[in-house]
Parts: C-alpha cells; structure tokens; sequence
C-alpha cells in the first residue's frame, strides 16, 4: 500500500510525497498574487466540449509526447487524494487555443518532443477511463487537461503535477501521466500564462524542480528573476514567468536542494531516449542554400541547441549550434534578410509569440569565413535583427547564432539558456543602373556604392551604403 505524506506550504503550495516511488505531487503557483489569479467560480461551464480543439503537433514521431487537452475531461477516481471529476473544455478563443500550443511547442522545440493537441490514445473521445488508463500505463506520454478552475484541487495553484515520472509506465488509474493547468486562474485563459504554466507542469513531469532564488532568499520557492520585465528580460521557466518577455530553462538553485544547482536542459535530457532536435547545415561546407521565389526568400527556419548533451553550457556563443546559409548574386543586388525569434507554429514565415532563442545573425563572404564582414541589427525589443545592404556580385553565408546565453544581474549564480526557433525571411533585389550612371564597388563585397550621376545643374547626387 503506497504511504502519502502531506505538506502544506505558507505559499499554498501542496507537496504530496509518494514514498514507493520516490514521486511527488506539486500544486504550482504559478498565480501567486491576484493580479495573475482571475477565479471564474459557478459561472464556469461544467461540460465538455462539442467540438475538438484543431489538431495541431509541433514533432510527430517524437520519443515523448504531451498531450494538450483542451477538450475536458470526466476523470474516474481520486487524482492525489482529491476528486477532479468532470474538468470543462478550455472556454478561450480558437485563436487563444493556438497560441497557448504554439507557445508551449516553442518551449519544447529545442528537444526531440512533440507538443501536441491529437489524443494519442486511439480511445473515443467519451471513453474518458479507457484513455485515462492508457495515459498511466504508456511510457514518454503525458496528458495536461488545460480547462476549468482549481477549486477541486487548491485554491492556489495555477497548475500541478508529478514530478519525474515522464519516462517511465505506471499503474492504471495512478494518475502519474496526468497534471492539470486551470486557464480561469491564469488570466482568465491568456495564451501566454496558460502556456507558461503548461510548459511549467510538463517541465515537472520531466523531472524538474522550482528554480530558486536561495542565495538571496533561502526561503523563496518560485525565482522571477528579480521581478524582470520589459525587453531583453528573462525568468526562469521552473520559475515563475508572467512578466518576463522570455521565459527559458536555467542553470540555478532548485526548491529543496539547499542551494544545490539544477541544470534544466540536462536534467530533461536525462529521460532515456531524449535528444536535443536542432537544425541545419552547421558549417560553411553543409550550408544550406536559400530558397528564392524570384527577388523574394521563402521564409526558411531551424533551431539553435546547446553542443553538448551530457554538460549542456547556457553561457557562450561556442556552446551552441550554428545554423549557415549560402547564396550568390551574379550581380549586385540589394540584400534584405530578416531573422525573428521564434518558430512559424501559426502563420507560415511568421514567428509566433513566445520566442525562448535570442539570437544573431552574421554575413561572411565565401573567401573570408574567419570574420564576418558585417551583422544583422537588432531590435529594441530584441526579438529580431535585419541585415540590409547593398552587396556586390560573388558567394555569401549566412550565419545565424545564438546570443550566447544571459547571465543574471539579481542572482549572479543563475545562467539562462539562449535556445530555441527562429525564422528567416528577405529579399534579393537586383541593381539597375540608370543610363549614364556609374556603378563602383568597393572591395569584393565588403561594400557596394552606386553614383548616379544625374545632371542638375553643376551637382551631382550621389547615394551609397556600406556594410562594413
């Protein structure tokens, strides 16, 4: 017989330790003060939904799958202790639907993991316990019912979950394969704080723990970073991120390890048969050419992991994957390439919301790879950066990379992972020169001037630009 201990938090937190299995439950607050808490009570509907959520996957195939189910749920049973019974259908918008999987997708996209709103189980939609025992006794599955409020659970949390029991199966009706997220306590259905706190209990499921604050407040269970907002801030995904721009996986301090550090990224690739999933051409030589419609680019994407598996390193460009683009003009040409963070989950060649990559873009010429002859321009948000020049005719690469990782200026202990999707997009126009004019370059294809030389009285007018 399995032996429960229960312990409550001033933070109403609820832990539920299972000891034959060295399991636990955590009721996540992600929603700790009520500007984040927003209770729908009887007003909340009590049925399921009368139409599926549209059938979305960000990786089929992949080892490990979490199941979005935004359609309701009638949960047979007890989950820890506690009676869910019928769970209501995810009550936001289709297009809110879409950008909570979209966000959680992005958060998953840097692993061999596939975020996915199609039921996995095969069982008719109604055949709640059929479904419910395949989820606990199906390895790498993980269902998190997105729906309804925390009232049957604890008036706190914003989401909760088992931690570390992803990988394995267990027995039907165990409940291990089920965490829960509850929409109408994260902004009343607010894509990114329903994803926030989706990624978060997924994250739990994979065997992580609250990233902390302990050398500042030993007693803190959710870091925020220092409350970081705006552009350029970070929170830690095992944190608390509603506020931040990026929420990522960290190197830190985790609740209940006394200032013992958790490396996010390397505890999930400790799942057996978990990979990182990045992209490209890696170098100059396996460069992948970009696609042109005409003078357009079709927009292409990849993803920017860490190198290393085993000693995933969050700080340093080095230390992650490079992804090369090569294209040649026969001619001189206007050159336009726009990098944005984040993958095209919604609208193709479009980044979504959610973005965990910052990144960088660099140009090399094909006969000077040791340094890049000029760098795309980021945005004052930090969630794009455009390279837009002039270049003469010859051979090019495009380099795109991460930023490098940001380490915290509240916790200086703490390293963030700079990793994720991004997207591509541009245009390759040709040069015409005017009758009359004279066209010079300037290096070979470091810098291109055209001089139009048009007679307006005895000046000139002149127009150039350099991209070194």
């Amino acid at each position: 017989m399995l032996r429960y201990l229960l312990r409550v938090t001033p933070a109403f937190s609820l832990t539920l330790f299972v000891s034959s299995l060295v399991s636990h439950v955590q009721a996540c607050s992600l929603c700790e003060d009520a500007a984040e808490a927003t209770f729908v009570g009887a007003s909340a509907p009590v049925s399921v939904a009368s139409a599926p959520a549209p059938a979305l996957s960000s990786r089929p195939g992949a080892p490990y799958t979490v199941y979005l189910n935004f359609d309701g749920f009638t949960y047979s049973g007890n989950w820890a202790g506690r009676p869910p019974g019928t769970v209501p259908a995810y009550t936001g918008t289709s297009a809110q639907l879409t950008e909570a999987w979209a966000r959680v997708a992005e958060k998953y996209a840097a692993f061999d993991v596939n975020v996915t709103t199609v039921d996995p189980s095969g069982f008719a939609p109604t055949d709640y316990l059929s479904r419910q025992n395949y989820y606990d006794t199906t390895a790498r599955v993980m269902q998190t019912i997105i729906g309804g409020n925390n009232a049957w659970y604890n008036a706190g949390a914003g989401g909760v979950s088992y931690v570390d029991v992803f990988r394995d199966a267990h027995a039907a009706g165990s409940g291990y394969h089920t965490n829960w997220a509850f929409p109408l306590n994260l902004r009343n259905n607010q894509p990114k704080a329903v994803a926030e706190a989706v990624t978060h209990e997924a994250g739990h499921g994979f065997g992580l723990w609250h990233q902390t604050d302990y050398n500042l407040n030993p007693g803190n269970s959710y870091s925020t970073n220092g409350g970081a907002t705006g552009d350029g801030s970070y929170a830690p995904q095992m944190g608390t991120t509603y506020n931040s721009q990026r929420g990522t996986w960290r190197v830190g301090t985790f609740g209940g390890g006394g200032g013992a550090f958790q490396n996010d990224v390397a505890t999930i690739l400790s799942n057996p048969g978990l990979s990182l999933a990045g992209s490209g051409g890696n170098t100059f030589d396996t460069a992948t050419a970009l696609p042109l419609t005409g003078s357009l680019l079709d927009s292409v994407g990849g993803v920017i992991v860490p190198l290393s598996e085993s000693a995933p390193n969050p700080i340093g460009i080095e230390n992650y994957s490079r992804d090369f683009f090569r294209f040649s003009l026969a001619a001189p040409g206007d050159v336009t390439l726009n990098l944005a963070n984040g993958g095209d989950w919604i609208t193709p060649g479009v980044a979504a919301p959610g973005a965990t990559l910052r990144s960088r873009l660099n140009l090399y010429r094909a006969d000077n790879r040791a340094t890049p002859f000029a760098f795309g321009l980021e945005a004052t948000d930090t969630m794009s950066s455009t390279f837009s020049a002039m270049l003469g005719a010859g051979d090019y690469f495009a380099e795109i990379t991460s930023f490098g990782g940001y380490a915290s200026t509240y916790d200086t202990t703490a390293k963030y992972f700079d990793m994720g999707s991004y997207t591509l997009r541009g245009a390759i126009i040709p040069v015409v020169v005017p009758e009359g004019g004279t066209f010079v370059l300037l290096g070979a294809g470091v810098a291109a001037f055209v001089v139009l030389r048009r007679r307006t009285g005895n000046r000139d007018a002149r127009s150039g630009i350099t991209c070194s």
